[in-house]
């Protein structure tokens, strides 16, 4: 747990506890002494039912301090990185089981005039269902890549590779947790427009993952601090060590040659996103305290909508041309590039907007109380 030690100031630093259900010496004590710990009962959430929360009372209980004192969070972050992981790949998890749910209710629901025709026939659905597609395959690629990257950066052989790998995880973790936790409840929520009023209701199992994903922007770290961190800590205090790495990754991919002139406006769309991307970026280094705290989240999603990008054009350059894996991947990829990535020109304004007095603006609109 995390608590503050007596004598500590309210903005003091909070220090990390074990707290046992049972005192320390139990061998001495009787089978009933507790440690003034108890449960007092289930929290009644959202989602996530399977997994019980309790609401937990402390009386007079005994731990023991790990780390410094008033460095709590700063112990708690040497295994931030694995479970930033662990929530992306949960992300994953669901908007691909969302997206197979969808798929296969909209192949079998047949509506209409015509009683041979699903529901997949419609173009509305089959945009969502694309959609869907789209956005779980660039998380699924992503996360796999930093998977990786997190295990080069113990296994590589040279201790350059090794730094260059942990950099590289360490800038891309948030972006991993917080816009995929976004995507995957995106993802669900289009799932159940798709299946309609049976989406709606329990039977069809979409309202679950719809429940089950919303916790995932919050817990392990809001989606709000995984952005002040990206942009705070890892671009700007770390010297955007982990940043450079990955540009130089992208500017790879750019470099290599194709197949086929087929995914040549793919490549020329994702040359023209990470120039833009350069530029907001450099612009946000230089940028005030006040705007930062106001762009991080827009910043933390336009990268996330050009990681996915990077991640969908390398899949769909990745196998032989004209066969039919190939095929798939370059249309949805096409669609990617086409109805996803454009949302960055959105972000890139609100951004811009933020350096002429939105913040202003915020906190007038909120001068007078509820």
């Amino acid at each position: 747990m995390l608590a503050r030690t007596a004598g500590r100031q309210t903005g003091a630093g909070l220090s990390l506890f074990v707290v046992p259900k049972r005192p320390a010496d139990v061998a001495a004590l009787p089978a009933s002494a507790t440690n003034g710990v108890s449960v007092l009962g289930l929290e009644k959430k959202m989602g996530l039912k399977a997994s019980p929360t309790c609401a937990v009372a402390f009386d007079d209980a005994r731990g023991v301090r790990i780390g410094a004192e008033g460095r709590g969070l700063a112990c708690m972050f040497t295994m931030m990185n694995l479970m930033r992981l662990e929530v992306a790949v949960q992300s994953v998890g669901i908007a691909s089981a969302a997206t197979q749910c969808a798929l296969r209710y909209a192949h079998e629901r047949r509506q209409g005039g015509n009683p041979s025709l699903s529901i997949v026939q419609h173009g509305d659905v089959r945009r969502m269902l694309v959609q869907m597609q789209a956005m779980t395959g660039a998380m699924r690629a992503l996360v796999l890549d930093v998977a990786s990257a997190l295990d080069l950066a113990r296994h590589a052989p040279s201790e350059t590779e090794r730094t260059a790998a942990a950099d590289y995880a360490d800038f891309m973790l948030p972006i991993c947790k917080a816009w995929m936790s976004d995507s995957a409840f995106q993802v669900a929520n289009l799932g159940v427009q798709v299946m309609g009023g049976y989406g709606y209701v329990a039977d069809g199992g979409m309202e679950q993952y719809v429940r089950d994903s919303r916790v995932m922007a919050i817990y392990e770290g809001t989606n709000g601090i995984q952005a002040q961190d990206l942009l705070r800590r890892k671009l700007i205090r770390a010297g955007a060590r982990g940043y450079a790495v990955w540009l130089a990754r992208m500017r790879e991919t750019l470099e290599m040659p194709l197949a086929d002139a087929t995914p040549v406006p793919l490549r020329a769309a994702l040359a023209s996103a990470l120039e833009r991307f350069e530029a907001i970026t450099a612009e946000l280094i230089r940028a005030e305290s006040e705007r930062l705290d106001l762009c991080a989240a827009w910043y933390l999603q336009w990268a996330g909508l050009l990681a996915g990008a990077w991640s969908t054009f390398r899949l769909a350059t990745a196998v032989e041309p004209g066969t039919v894996r190939t095929d798939v991947r370059l249309a949805t990829a096409r669609f990617y590039f086409d109805a996803i990535l454009p949302e960055a020109e959105t972000l890139e304004r609100r951004i811009r907007a933020g350096d002429a007095g939105l913040a202003g603006a915020l906190a007038d609109a909120l001068a007078v109380p509820v």
